[in-house]
């Protein structure tokens, strides 16, 4: 009997029982895109420090057929126990895990989120920067889901400097001068764009705006019927560390 086989890397998003000793692992690849499939045995002790959400895995995939869910065997590449460190970064790691199982569908590629991903992790040693990271990693997200925003010139002059306003409508950046009245009409430019120095009330602020979009654009086009609990949960622990 033939039977279906890669291998590749990819950082885990989080797991599900599945019957009495198995777990079902869902996490984002290199090369295979999103993949949910049985680890057999994956409750028991041997593998409970290898599937920490965040760690990167050494994955073997097989099944009779490409749609099936398939069986995998995994090992740890590399393991972040900096994500247990901070409320901050755990809060911001599950959001990001929950953000991709909401709205990165199976098997399709991605290779940009999982560069993006992975050096995103990089930064856990250093929380503050970790979350200025999201943002910039959600700003990713957008664009490979095909809703894309432009910050970097204005949308009716071309203009570089003074891009105060975002276009709800668009997703394009509006200078001050091209804004005029209809300035009542447009979202604010997240303060993450525009300051120099970047402080975890900015990332609150940016996060915040880019609820926007993922609201009124990319749910109803993807038919998603709600926000994930834990970028909730994790927008509520940035506002606590809002400095004022």
């Amino acid at each position: 009997m033939q039977v279906m086989e890669w291998r590749d890397q990819g950082i885990l998003l989080g797991t599900a029982p599945f019957g009495e000793t198995a777990v079902i692992v869902d996490a984002l690849t290199q090369k295979n895109g999103r993949v949910r499939a049985v680890l057999r045995g994956g409750q028991s002790r041997k593998f409970r420090p290898l599937l920490q959400m965040g760690n990167m895995l050494d994955i073997t995939w097989r099944a009779r057929l490409s749609e099936h869910m398939g069986s995998v065997q995994v090992d740890v590449i590399k393991s972040y126990p900096e994500i247990l460190d901070s409320r901050l970064t755990l809060a911001g790691v599950a959001a990001l895990s929950s953000m991709l199982t909401t709205f990165v569908e199976d098997r399709d590629p991605q290779p940009q989120m999982f560069d993006a991903t992975e050096k995103l992790y990089d930064f856990l040693i250093h929380p503050d920067m970790w979350c200025v990271g999201y943002f910039y990693w959600e700003l990713a997200l957008l664009e490979a889901l095909g809703f894309g925003l432009d910050l970097s010139k204005c949308v009716v002059t071309g203009d570089t400097e003074n891009l105060h306003y975002l276009s709800p409508k668009s997703g394009c950046a509006v200078s001050q001068q091209a804004a005029g009245e209809w300035a009542d009409r447009l979202l604010p430019m997240p303060r993450i764009v525009m300051e120099k120095d970047k402080i975890i009330s900015d990332v609150f602020d940016g996060v915040q705006i880019l609820s926007y979009f993922w609201l009124n654009k990319v749910i109803p086009a993807l038919g998603v019927k709600t926000m994930p609990k834990a970028r909730e949960r994790f927008i509520d622990i940035l506002q606590r560390h809002t400095v004022v």
